[in-house]
This record gives structure tokens, sequence and C-alpha cells, in this order.
């Protein structure tokens, strides 16, 4: 069974049943060693941006970091959501750069709901994230970050939420999405993904195959410097 215990910067997956899960336990890192991991690329990310503030493709992998990073530490929230703020002034509205935006601006509500101290708001946080990430993937079908965003944010809900369509949908999409742009993403965050569909999709044989080579690929390319997409 494919884990996902490793440092992940879109992904981090609990062990438990998805449908056992209430909105505050969505995904988050599964040890305090993979935390740690997160913090020091996090620290790394923000040496890089004080010797180079205004590169796009640092502050899309410090959304990514910190996006996962808040599931488990509500302070993150803040800090996501300002990274957020500096990408949409570089992105075109209707780009796809504005798209994976608006589902960051999604996910990042149903993370609020995890951390809401009270029933109703927790419910209404998640349900306002989940209408903004309807919203971009039905604007970004195609977009794997996209997708990946909002299967995070219901996979792990209670059935109440009814989003089981949506999360099969959008396994499946991606199994068909990931071998055909198999550089959408960064080599760590697309190997995540690939595993994440691999552990939880429906898959047939040829497709199963097909995404593990693409695992294995993607393990070797997160050697080499440079190498990702936005």
């Amino acid at each position: 069974m494919i884990r996902t215990a490793a440092v992940l910067l879109l992904l981090c997956a609990l062990p438990a049943p998805a449908r056992s899960q209430r909105p505050d336990e969505a995904p988050a890192p599964e040890t305090a060693e993979a935390r740690a991991r997160m913090d020091r690329k996090l620290d790394a990310l923000d040496e890089a941006l004080a010797a180079t503030p205004h590169d796009p493709a640092l502050h899309w992998e410090r959304l990514r970091t910190l996006y996962v990073l808040a599931v488990a530490e509500e302070a993150r929230l803040r800090d996501a959501r300002a990274t957020l703020v500096w990408l949409r002034g570089s992105a075109e509205p209707g780009s796809d750069a504005a798209h994976r935006l608006d589902a960051y601006e999604g996910a990042l509500e149903v993370v609020r709901g995890k951390h809401a101290f009270w029933p109703h708001d927790k419910v209404g946080h998640v349900r306002a994230g989940l209408r903004t990430l309807d919203t971009a993937v039905a604007e970004a079908p195609d977009d794997i970050e996209v997708r990946n965003l909002r299967l995070l944010s219901t996979f792990y809900l209670p059935f109440f939420f009814g989003r089981d369509d949506t999360a099969r949908a959008d396994l499946q999409a991606l199994s068909t999405l990931l071998p055909a742009h198999p550089r959408a993403l960064p080599p760590e965050a697309f190997g995540a993904v690939v595993e994440f569909v691999l552990e939880h999709g429906q898959l047939d044989d040829h497709t199963a195959h097909t995404l593990r080579v693409l695992h294995a690929e993607t393990l070797e390319r997160r050697s080499t410097p440079g190498d990702g997409g936005q």
C-alpha cells in the first residue's frame, strides 16, 4: 500500500478511511518529522526569496508548502493568504494561474473550517470553500493542481456533505491527466498526486501500470535542479 508520509508539498494523506473523517480531520503532515521537514523547506524558500523576492516559482512553492502546513497549524493560514495575494498581483484574469489561485482560495477556506471552533462555522467555511473549488474546476477541468485541491478538500469529508461523486470524478480525471502532463507540477508535488491516485483511485491494470512507471520517473526527476512546473 502506497503511503504518503514523506514530505509532500501538496498532499499528506491520513491512513484512516476517508468517510470516517470530520471536517477538522483533513489531510495533514502525519508525523512530527514530516512537519519538521516541511518547516525546513519553508525556511529554505524564505531564504531564497530574500535573495530573489520577485520569483513567482518560489512563491508558488511557498503557497503549496503553507497550504499543507496550515492544515495542522492555523497560524499558517494568514501567511498562506498573503502569498496567494502576492501571486494574484501577477496573474492575468482567466489565466491558468488565476484558476489555480481560485482553487487555493477555496482550499484554504476549507482549512479555515477545520480550525473553526463552532460546528456551524466549520460547516459554513467548508461549504463556502467547496463552492469556490467547484467553480475553479468548472473553469479549468483539465488542470491537475485545481483538480487535486478539490480532491484533497473533499476526500476526507463525512458523507453528509455529499461529495463522493466529485471525489470519484477528480480521481478519474487525474488518472488521465497525470500521464498526459508529467511536468505540470514540481516533481515532489507531482509525485504526491500520483501516489494518492494510485492508492485511492479505482484503476484498471493498464492505468495503474502507467501511473507506477510515471511515479518512478518522477522520483528520478526530484534530484534534477530546476526541474518542475509552475
